[in-house]
């Protein structure tokens, strides 16, 4: 089935088919890209991210001692 095949297909829904189509659909891409995060978890893809996010988490959580500076300049000067 091509995906014009698919896309008449789809028009010719009712509403409340739509409706559960829309919802299957949906919860199938959330699978797949739970399955890519998984996978790109187990592959070391994710640390640098995770690294900076504790970074950045660490440096908020520093910062409350001085609340006039602004975040975002208090982040740039602490990052570089």
């Amino acid at each position: 089935m091509s995906i014009d095949e698919i896309k008449q297909a789809i028009l010719q829904l009712s509403p409340e088919e739509l409706v559960r189509f829309h919802e299957w659909l949906d919860g199938y891409c959330a699978e797949l890209w739970d399955r890519q995060i998984e996978m790109d978890a187990k592959s070391g893809r994710l640390d640098k991210f995770i690294a900076e996010a504790n970074e950045e988490k660490r440096l908020i959580e520093e910062r409350r001692n001085e609340p006039e500076r602004p975040l975002r300049q208090y982040l740039k000067e602490k990052k570089s």
